[in-house]
């Protein structure tokens, strides 16, 4: 077959992102699309002086590969311990000139983040923004010997389909399979495929997905039905996975531009990959927007321009607040904006209103309407999970032994993931929805998300496109019994 990646079935972008730090960045803010290993990071072996672009910095050392070998690359000098450091002397500009110095980012990257073993520049997408882009997990189908575990999701005990471990990292079709941590109700290696290749095996196939792939589907699929309807996912991939008629899905068209065989990062389409469900900057929106004490919202605001006095001509003065209300909620949201500013009748509006918009047009905002709350995979990889098992090995021997060195290494890694886990918002704003004024989130996100911020709720509303039709999909093939 030659190489050929696996995408996520969900969304239809890649697991094997790379990323391209920026100067100021930790070596661990950078790594290859191919990772496979710790350590890696994108090479450039490719930039010589000859064609590196003016202003680029870049140092040598030793790469280490999967196979042992090493071959030489281009890199940071702060190398880990597994391969050798690279002297300062290794170190040299290219071409140095006098260029301002937002022109010699943009240019010494601008050649670097693109191409199938390339990633995206650092200086265009945020490495909190990329938390998760790499890693993968799988619906495995479940055994007839299949018995429930703890940590299980009540559709996993309820239908024929359960969730693996998570892995960073996804092979190509050719290689070996993705081994996954932990292992779950014996699954130490599913068999992630989009595409069923062997009839024969069909049984064996696993449904591969990004892990905040999957929480985007559960609170679609909650808004459509009520439910989270994980057979309808199921169903639809096996539907459609048959090699010798997979019907076309209307991808995003930037997803579109990359082959199906590997993924290509196109500078400009960060958003792709960034987090959906967790996004820098929207929970400090939202908390902006919290209504202070009520003001007399019958006075414009000092930014607004003043509404002509009313006169009998207006015909909303003489309709009923209910009227009002309907009328509102059956117009676009920037006509409803710009009747707050022509007639006073509309000055006073209720802020369920404009949730309720909120609601209408971005279904995919669920801070405004969902209580559901992010399942844990969703903010782990497995390397993180790998270091907690060890730090839970580590706090067994600690209160066996009274070690002190290795507890307070215990107590100090506690601290440690106590304060990323409180950084880590739950989903779900509906306790708080109400309090919040909805009319300024949406003009505040939609300006953000014009001036390509927000990349990660950019990319939520693409996915749930792609959940929604998923959904449609499902719904057809069960009125025509092939579900």
């Amino acid at each position: 077959m030659g190489y050929s990646e696996i995408h996520c079935k969900i969304c239809g972008v890649g697991f094997n992102i790379g990323r391209i730090r920026t100067v100021s960045e930790p070596r661990t803010a950078a790594w290859t699309s191919t990772r496979a290993f710790p350590g890696t990071y994108v090479g450039s072996k490719h930039f010589t002086k000859s064609n590196c672009p003016p202003g680029c910095m870049v140092a040598l050392r030793a790469q280490r590969n999967p196979w042992g070998a090493r071959r030489r690359g281009y890199a940071d000098p702060a190398e880990p311990a597994s391969a050798q450091p690279a002297g300062h002397d290794d170190m040299f500009p290219e071409r140095p000139d006098d260029v301002p110095e937002d022109e010699i980012d943009r240019r010494a990257t601008v050649q670097l983040r693109t191409g199938a073993r390339g990633g995206y520049s650092g200086h265009n997408i945020s490495l909190q923004e990329m938390t998760g882009c790499n890693t993968v997990q799988c619906l495995v189908r479940k055994t007839p010997s299949w018995k429930p575990e703890d940590g299980d999701e009540e559709f996993e005990t309820s239908g024929t389909f359960f969730l693996s471990g998570l892995s960073d990292y996804m092979p190509n079709r050719d290689g070996p399979l993705p081994s996954v941590f932990p292992e779950r109700h014996g699954c130490a290696e599913p068999r992630p495929e989009t595409t069923f290749w062997n009839e024969e095996r069909t049984a064996e196939y696993a449904l591969p997905f990004h892990t905040t792939c999957l929480e985007v589907f559960k609170q679609a699929s909650l808004y459509r039905t009520g439910s989270i309807d994980i057979e309808a996912l199921t169903g639809w991939w096996e539907v459609e996975a048959d090699h010798k008629r997979t019907p076309d899905f209307p991808r995003d068209a930037a997803v579109t531009k990359s082959p199906e065989n590997y993924w290509v990062h196109f500078q400009g389409d960060e958003y792709l990959v960034a987090d959906p469900c967790r996004v820098p900057g929207l929970d400090s929106l939202l908390e902006m927007a919290q209504q202070a004490p009520k003001l007399d919202t019958t006075q414009p605001s000092p930014s607004e321009p003043l509404p002509r006095e009313p006169t009998t001509q207006d015909p909303f003065l003489r309709l009923p607040q209910e009227v009002r209300t309907m009328i509102l909620l059956q117009v676009p949201f920037d006509d409803v904006v710009n009747l707050q500013l022509s007639s006073r009748a509309f000055r006073d509006i209720r802020d369920a209103v404009f949730r309720n918009l909120v609601i209408r047009d971005w279904p995919w905002m669920w801070e405004a309407w969902s209580a559901l709350g992010y399942s844990s995979w969703a903010s782990k990889t497995a390397e993180e999970l790998g270091k907690l098992a060890t730090l839970s090995r580590k706090r067994a021997r600690s209160n066996t032994n009274n070690a002190g060195g290795e507890k307070q290494e215990v107590e100090e890694a506690q601290r440690d993931d106590s304060a990323r886990s409180k950084s880590v918002s739950e989903a779900g704003f509906l306790k708080t929805a109400h309090a919040i004024n909805w009319r300024k989130v949406r003009l505040a996100a939609s300006t953000k998300l014009a001036g390509n911020h927000l990349k990660g709720l950019r990319n939520r509303e693409r996915i749930w496109k792609d959940c929604e039709e998923i959904l449609s999909r499902a719904d057809n093939y069960r009125r025509e019994g092939k579900m």
